[in-house]
């Protein structure tokens, strides 16, 4: 990725002012900000989705031209997913299940995206 590239983010929050607390923070970062009030508009989203996607194919680029060439030149594998054992396979989905989704979720127990 060029360095003048611009570095997108996305983040949603379910109360106000914890979402104004990131805002400021990312907007002192140096990123520009946007706090959606309301649902988004159908233009909104498709401009966000447009931006979201060049953004992951430039990071999929970024990761597969430059970051595992120079990973792996250093001894640093990556796996394929594709050539795990069952083992390893039960392993991913317990750790993912017990470690990561909770995670990934409100902290509303009723909400379920």
């Amino acid at each position: 990725m060029k360095p003048s590239a611009k570095i997108l983010l996305a983040f949603y929050g379910d109360d106000f002012t914890g979402s104004t607390d990131a805002l400021e923070f990312i907007t002192r970062a140096g990123a520009k900000a946007v706090l959606f009030t309301e649902t988004p508009t159908a233009e909104q989203l498709a401009a966000i989705q447009q931006k979201a996607s060049e953004l992951v194919l430039a990071q999929y680029e970024l990761l597969n031209q430059t970051i595992f060439p120079s990973l792996a030149h250093n001894a640093i594998r990556f796996f394929n997913g594709k050539t795990f054992t069952d083992l390893q396979r039960e392993w991913l989905a317990d750790y993912f299940a017990k470690e990561v989704e909770p995670i990934l979720y409100s902290s509303d127990q009723n909400f379920r995206p």
